[in-house]
């Protein structure tokens, strides 16, 4: 039951931080020649998509090595 729970949540907060990621690709893009300050906030949520996706697979990681050390599986894949 938790081994499901946490596999949702980190394949949601995947999701959003890559989707966060991509969204400050194309406001960053998007305001290239024109706007400024468009430009700065496509780029705060393109840095802050990027650090939570480093966060969420550091995390994972660390998931993934402690429950390996109890012999547990954590995520289940099927």
């Amino acid at each position: 039951m938790f081994s499901a729970a946490l596999t949702v949540f980190f394949a949601l907060a995947f999701a959003i931080a890559l989707l966060a990621f991509f969204w400050g690709l194309i406001v960053y893009f998007w305001n290239v020649g024109t706007n400024e300050e468009g430009r700065r906030h496509g780029k705060a949520i393109l840095i802050a998509g990027a650090t939570a996706l480093v966060v969420l697979m550091v995390l994972f990681g660390a998931v993934q090595w402690v429950g390996h050390k109890f012999g547990a599986e954590v995520f289940r894949v099927n």
